[in-house]
């Protein structure tokens, strides 16, 4: 049986093939404190690994014959502590999705900066174990279900993935607005739907048609105040005030913000359930 590594260093993998780019990324990290060892294939890795389990695995997903999603699915079924992050030289959002499916960290298109890549290393060692499991299916008609933790990292993770989906698909500002109100309201299923609770999942569905993305999110929580949910303006400092009172966190008036800029936002009558949606008037060629 193979002695395993005992070390208190960072240690971190990488699988992608040798160049500039990949001397830059060992130099960068390794100024930050992280022992690095690289390799042009995943085979060498995998045999490396039996040997230790590093902290952090960057593969790149075009490598042949064995690519990154071969070794992240390897990897996350025989090494599960490991964090891996997944690089591309081309942008595909079936490569994207598999990249989450497979419970990749992150997913990086090249060119990927030092800086970058460092950012994201410690982004990802500072999640729990738990944060990184968001399953994903594929539901009727091409919808995509989703299943996330109740936490703050989860929610952060899986922006940067919904941004990196549609990266070449929707318009930087109209992209942006989304995110706003999709980690808004994302934030309120944490917050109120499940109190911070990481073992209760939220569930998000979403569809990008020719000219609408539509979003659907939804916790096991007791909903809403309904007729607190969009307050009129001459309300809002009387509400911070009270929030402040109360001990919460500042601002809690998102809400206001995702109905001025989603085009259409619907709840159910629990208050526990949101429908939103925005037009795409400029979609990216």
């Amino acid at each position: 049986m193979p002695q395993t590594e005992q070390t208190s260093e960072k240690t971190l993998v990488v699988v992608a093939p040798p160049g500039a780019e990949r001397s830059i990324w060992e130099a960068a990290l390794a100024a930050g404190g992280w022992a690095v060892v690289c390799f042009d294939a995943a085979g060498p890795a995998i045999r490396r690994l039996n040997h230790g389990q590093p902290d952090v695995l960057v593969a790149e997903i075009g490598l042949r014959p064995a690519g990154g999603l071969e070794l992240l699915r390897l990897v996350k079924a025989k090494w599960p502590g490991v964090h891996v992050i997944c690089t591309a030289g081309q942008h595909r959002i079936a490569d994207v999705l598999e990249c989450l499916r497979g419970g990749a960290a992150d997913y990086l298109c090249q060119p990927v900066e030092a800086d970058q890549l460092v950012a994201a290393v410690e982004e990802t060692c500072r999640a729990k174990p738990d944060e990184e499991r968001i399953q994903i299916e594929m539901g009727e008609k091409g919808w995509i279900q989703l299943r996330m933790p109740s936490s703050e990292h989860s929610m952060q993770r899986l922006d940067k993935f919904f941004r990196t989906l549609y990266l070449t698909e929707v318009a930087p500002d109209t992209l942006e607005e989304i995110s706003l109100c999709f980690t808004e309201i994302v934030r309120n299923a944490i917050e109120w739907g499940h109190r911070f609770d990481i073992s209760k999942r939220i569930l998000i569905s979403h569809m990008l048609f020719q000219d609408e993305i539509v979003f659907k999110v939804e916790d096991t929580g007791q909903g809403f105040e309904m007729d607190r949910v969009f307050a009129p303006a001459d309300d809002l400092m009387a509400m911070e005030s009270e929030r402040e009172i109360a001990g919460k966190r500042p601002g809690g008036l998102g809400l206001t913000m995702v109905a001025g800029l989603m085009d259409s936002v619907i709840y159910n009558r629990a208050g526990n359930m949101l429908v939103m949606s925005k037009k795409l008037y400029d979609v990216v060629d």
